[in-house]
């Protein structure tokens, strides 16, 4: 699976025209929605100032990892001593089905890919009590 390596056991890749982004699945761009261990997609959204991002699933309360700079070898850390705080949408909602997006970039001839050398992050939530989609975070990590 071409996703980064801390994600890996949560992400479900998304075909074209899915429900949770109007992304076009290409090489370099590759939707996924975060489903639990456990088998749920309801998540509450915890972020900070990096952007740091996590999903606390709702049924058994694993943090999972959907964005952190310090999983990327091309990326340059700011400190952020800011805790991770719940991300409350526009309209109010606490719980989410998360669709993340991951952008890699084009290889050169004598390049292996590597998959946690992506270059761009947006990461979706859609509201559970709302009904509607948000963007959380659009983020180049370079």
């Amino acid at each position: 699976m071409k996703c980064p390596d801390h994600i890996k056991k949560f992400a479900i890749k998304l075909p074209n025209n899915n429900e949770y982004t109007e992304y076009v699945c290409d090489d370099y761009h590759i939707p996924y929605l975060i489903k639990c261990i456990c088998g749920c997609t309801k998540c509450v959204v915890l972020l900070n100032c990096e952007p740091q991002v996590n999903a606390k699933c709702t049924s058994c309360g694993e943090i999972i990892p959907i964005y952190n700079l310090k999983y990327y070898p091309a990326t340059a850390l700011i400190p952020c001593d800011e805790e991770c705080k719940e991300y409350i949408s526009p309209e109010g909602d606490t719980f989410f089905n998360i669709c993340v997006v991951y952008e890699y970039p084009e290889l050169e001839k004598d390049e292996e890919f590597n998959p946690n050398d992506i270059t761009f992050c947006e990461i979706f939530g859609f509201g559970l009590d709302s009904g509607k989609y948000f963007c959380i975070i659009s983020d180049e990590t370079a």
